[in-house]
């Protein structure tokens, strides 16, 4: 069954090939005729080992009427789908308390969905720096620590990110961290938010969430990636080194930091 949010606006369309390790893949599907909404239209894959749908994504190609994806390994199947609006999330942000007392007793469970915990960051060989005792956990809210490589005052250790990244070793012991860190603390799920991430990194960084989603998901927990959000040049979309698609296959959710730009909220830019 797909998911409750997306409607079939195509056949389940098989997937076969004789091509071995393609270096990329273009999938196309028609929009239906007289269908008026194609931002709407999205392509998800089906994956036989796992028994589940995948999002593909897709860019409207409105010269052919066609819903264009990129991907780099074949689903089992393709199918078009049409979106709907999914049950937003109300997640706010706490800082670190000024002591280790216990958690608040602030009821926020009953008004937001989510906290984002920080105080926690990136260490040397893969660690994890930080106090996990001061982290804000609001009586029955689900908590969702943040690991970060930059300060409160907005200082980024580029560093560290490359270093970690760049040793598969260091990549590995800080996948094995960040789970062992999620499952001792029980909580629900973790918040990746490593910025000052070059185009040579972006291939490594790709894996390290991959590898930490599979880890994480295997356990019920989930992944949130933040990154800074997409800027607009020559009708262009720079991401930097963040491939955005890519790790919203793996991801559960993808964070944009819009703070440099809150206008893009009440403008057509937030599209």
């Amino acid at each position: 069954a797909l998911p409750k949010a997306l409607t079939p606006k195509s056949n389940f369309v098989a997937v076969k090939t004789c091509s071995v390790s393609p270096n990329g893949i273009t999938l196309r599907m028609p929009a239906p005729a007289g269908e008026a909404e194609l931002n709407k239209l999205d392509l998800y894959g089906w994956d036989t080992q796992r028994r589940a749908w995948n999002w593909v994504g897709g860019e409207v190609d409105r010269n052919s009427r066609e819903i264009v994806g990129h991907v780099s390994s074949l689903p089992s199947a393709i199918m078009l789908v049409k979106t709907s609006p999914t049950q937003p999330i109300l997640s706010i942000e706490m800082s670190p308390k000024a002591n280790s007392s216990g958690g608040a007793d602030v009821p926020l469970s009953s008004v937001i969905g989510e906290v984002s915990a920080s105080g926690l960051y990136l260490g040397d060989l893969g660690s994890i720096a930080g106090d996990q005792s001061r982290l804000q956990s609001p009586r029955g809210a689900k908590v969702v620590p943040v690991l970060r490589n930059w300060s409160e005052k907005g200082e980024v250790n580029r560093r560290l990110l490359r270093d970690m990244l760049a040793s598969n070793a260091n990549r590995d012991s800080h996948v094995a961290n960040i789970v062992t860190l999620i499952e001792a603390g029980k909580y629900s799920g973790v918040e990746i938010d490593y910025r000052g991430l070059d185009l040579k990194q972006r291939a490594l960084f790709t894996r390290f969430a991959s590898d930490l989603a599979r880890e994480l998901q295997a356990k019920g927990k989930t992944l949130t990636v933040a990154i800074p959000a997409p800027i607009n040049v020559s009708e262009k979309w720079d991401v930097g080194g963040y491939d955005i698609a890519t790790l919203g296959r793996s991801a559960n959710y993808i964070k944009l930091d819009l703070s440099a730009n809150p206008g893009a909220l009440t403008s057509s830019q937030l599209d």
